[in-house]
């Protein structure tokens, strides 16, 4: 299991297609498409979102709570290697990611037998472990999309485009193809994230702000408020 840690800004909007087309014509001039998507001009991204019995990550979402966090699980174009477990944690922007690379038998066991998690000795996997054990931790909301990636490579720069927004409250396995899923977003309707670790280059700063992104949005409210 590999640990990964690091910090970074986050920020989220909601754009329609019209203004989409712009932003990535304007961007690719100077930013480069994520090898990772170079085959399709995209890939595919599936994450299971966990809660509490209290719903708590949720409601601190909508009341506006700045420091808060929430755990998933994420899988890339369905396949088995990376599964990441992964804790974000939010401070306003501001966004601190810890990553777990877990296998796919542990991926089956999380739900049923976790006390594999305590075996590697580490804070937060045992935060992880209890609050599965204990404190009614488990997954209530699946999350479907496709992304589109840039990035820049000064000042760590990543900017992409979510569409196809799809949800499902089925959540046994993050695997299966046939489940049904419900449209979460218009059909014009496209997520720009802007990610960056200590600030934004000029030339793309300029860029986003001579446009229309001023929509603050959350995947994971979106698509939980349809199921609640």
């Amino acid at each position: 299991m590999r640990v990964r840690k690091y910090y970074r800004y986050e920020l989220k909007y909601l754009i329609n297609y019209h203004d989409y087309i712009i932003l990535k014509n304007r961007l690719r001039n100077y930013m480069s498409l994520d090898p990772n998507a170079v085959e399709k001009g995209f890939y595919h991204v599936r994450s299971i979102y966990f809660d509490d019995y209290l719903n708590t990550s949720y409601y601190d979402k909508i009341n506006g709570v700045l420091n808060r966090f929430k755990y998933r699980l994420r899988i890339y174009d369905f396949k088995d290697n990376p599964i990441k477990l992964e804790k974000k944690i939010k401070k306003g922007n501001f966004s601190t990611k810890i990553d777990f690379n877990i296998s796919k038998e542990e991926y089956h066991l999380l739900g049923k037998k976790p006390d594999f998690l305590l075996e590697y000795h580490n804070e937060i996997l045992n935060e992880v472990y209890l609050l599965l054990k204990y404190k009614g931790l488990r997954p209530v909301i699946l999350i479907d999309y496709l992304r589109e990636p840039y990035y820049y490579r000064y000042g760590k720069v990543r900017i992409t485009f979510d569409f196809e927004l799809h949800a499902s409250n089925l959540v046994d396995d993050i695997f299966d193809k046939n489940i049904n899923l419900v449209n979460v977003l218009e059909k014009n309707k496209i997520i720009m994230e802007v990610k960056y670790e200590k600030f934004i280059p000029t030339v793309i700063k300029n860029i986003l702000q001579n446009s229309r992104i001023n929509i603050a949005i959350s995947k994971y409210v979106l698509c939980r408020s349809i199921f609640m």
